[in-house]
């Protein structure tokens, strides 16, 4: 390819490594070494989004289409050499990163997925054959529809670049609340790994026959109308989707990041005619929206600062219904509140840990 067009494709690829780094860095986020290296990740995360920025106007492209555009015309010699070095600088700080998460500490080794990993693995295919077999073959498609698209999207450096500048605004903006930028870290979770969690807990089952009640072909009952599945920090749509789409229950989401938001939003647009009204998205803090209604929270707080989940936790006790199921990705700010109670834990596959524990708690 063109000289700029390959920097472009190797940014690409540097960022995919260096969002896997950060987000290994920040689940060991106890260890003084692996903060410098989360800092270190997304000191070069910044530096890779800016360097695209200048790939892409320099080289004359951008938006859909732009690795056409990147050709040699117009983009002189110094200025190849300078983004050449920039993404040698960038390439360095990745390997780094790569060799921290596999030097033994923690499960590091395990969070280094292939970059160019397929869009639908084996297990997420098997799962989308068991919803077609349950009589919703339309949604089983409409979701394969969506996580590739969605896959498609996470993989582009312009998308990236997008949610570092969103990240760094939101932190700025929210210097009264729990808000640092190390809670905006990106990762995603298989749909196989949510119809497994969800199959395998009777607490989200029962919240799952509630947020079917009232729709079409879904629940034995008019008790749970209105009752939905609540995604909080819903990024790009993936769990409300798995909700809406993969279990058929009626679904919320609510993100804080607008470019994550408008990802999901299109993806709602494209298929709405499938969704039929079961997925809702809104872009606001979490903080501020109703629990009332929820059957079960999905809460991604993987890389959510302790202060925030702690208020997260204290805003459920008092909101949840009784009986009310929620999804954890840590357990302390839920099992410290005697409110909660414990009653089942799974290790599955996300982007970032081939063996993450999922917490699952009951609102006493």
């Amino acid at each position: 390819p063109p000289p700029a067009a390959a920097l472009l494709d190797e940014l690409r690829a540097l960022v995919a490594r260096l969002q896997r780094a950060a987000l290994a860095a920040r689940q060991r986020r106890a260890d003084t070494e692996q903060r410098k290296a989360l800092g270190a990740a997304l000191a070069a995360l910044e530096r890779a989004r800016a360097l695209a920025d200048e790939v892409l106007e320099g080289g004359g492209g951008g938006g859909e289409g732009e690795d056409e555009s990147l050709g040699d015309g117009g983009v002189d010699a110094g200025a190849l050499e300078r983004w050449r070095r920039g993404v040698a600088a960038v390439r360095r700080i990745a390997d780094r990163a790569d060799g921290q998460m596999d030097d033994g500490r923690g499960e590091g080794a395990s969070v280094a997925l292939p970059a160019e990993s397929p869009p639908l693995g084996e297990e997420d295919e098997a799962a989308l054959v068991e919803v077609a077999a349950e009589g919703r073959s339309d949604d089983a498609e409409a979701l394969r529809a969506v996580i590739h698209a969605l896959r498609a999207v996470e993989r582009r450096v312009e998308f990236h670049a997008e949610l570092a500048k969103a990240s760094r605004s939101a932190a700025a903006a929210a210097a009264a609340a729990p808000y640092s930028r190390d809670n905006f870290a990106y990762g995603s979770t298989p749909f196989a790994t949510i119809r497994a969690l969800f199959g395998s807990c009777e607490a989200l089952a029962w919240a799952v026959q509630r947020a079917r009640g009232g729709l079409d072909g879904g629940g034995d009952d008019g008790e749970g109308d209105g009752a939905e599945i609540v995604v909080w920090g819903s990024s790009t749509g993936w769990l409300v989707f798995y909700a809406a789409l993969g279990l058929g229950a009626r679904s919320r989401g609510v993100e804080l990041l607008e470019p994550l938001h408008t990802v999901a939003r299109a993806q709602a647009l494209k298929h709405a005619s499938v969704l039929r009204g079961r997925a809702h998205l809104e872009c606001g803090d979490c903080l501020r929206s109703d629990a009332s209604r929820a059957a079960a929270v999905v809460l991604a707080s993987q890389c959510w600062d302790d202060e925030l989940c702690a208020r997260v936790a204290v805003k459920l006790a008092a909101e949840l219904p009784v009986g009310a199921a929620v999804v954890d990705y840590r357990r302390e700010a839920l099992a410290a509140r005697q409110e909660f109670a414990l009653v089942h834990v799974a290790r599955l596959p996300v982007s970032w840990n081939a063996s993450q524990p999922l917490y699952c708690f009951v609102r006493q």
